[in-house]
């Protein structure tokens, strides 16, 4: 799934190893090569459409090869804030469900939901992280 992410082209230029935005950096697992993970910053693939109106998404989509016939798809959004009560959860919400429904589900569905048997493994999270806060769905892919 991996090499088949990192050598779309509509994907390519929407790859990062670097799991950034807002100030806030997520690390997947620091023993990882950059041949078991890879992240594709949804809302900049979005951005990069032109289209008139773009739609809501998550800062990224992140695929790790577990290397035991298991793929772990994270989905996060990331906000600087001071206090989780300043997000709104409606919007985030909104960006997880756009994500999923389209960016997953239509747009690359034979790279990211052609792979196995999905199973969620996690809700919606919103957990402090330093000076802002992620939110996050874990879903394992079980070949």
């Amino acid at each position: 799934m991996i090499a088949k992410i990192r050598n779309n082209p509509r994907l390519r230029i929407y790859l990062r190893d670097r799991i950034e935005d807002e100030g806030i950096e997520v690390v997947i697992d620091g023993n990882l090569s950059q041949n078991e993970y890879v992240g594709v910053k949804v809302d900049d693939y979005y951005n990069g459409l032109h289209q008139p109106t773009v739609p809501k998404s998550v800062d990224y989509v992140v695929v790790v090869d577990n290397s035991c016939d298991s793929y772990n798809l994270y989905i996060l959004e990331m906000k600087n804030v001071n206090s989780p009560q300043k997000l709104v959860i409606k919007d985030i919400h909104e960006k997880f469900a756009n994500t999923i429904a389209d960016f997953l589900s239509e747009e690359f569905k034979e790279i990211l939901l052609n792979v196995g048997i999905p199973v969620l493994l996690g809700n919606t999270i919103v957990r402090k992280a330093g000076k802002g806060s992620c939110a996050a769905i874990c879903i394992r892919y079980v070949i």
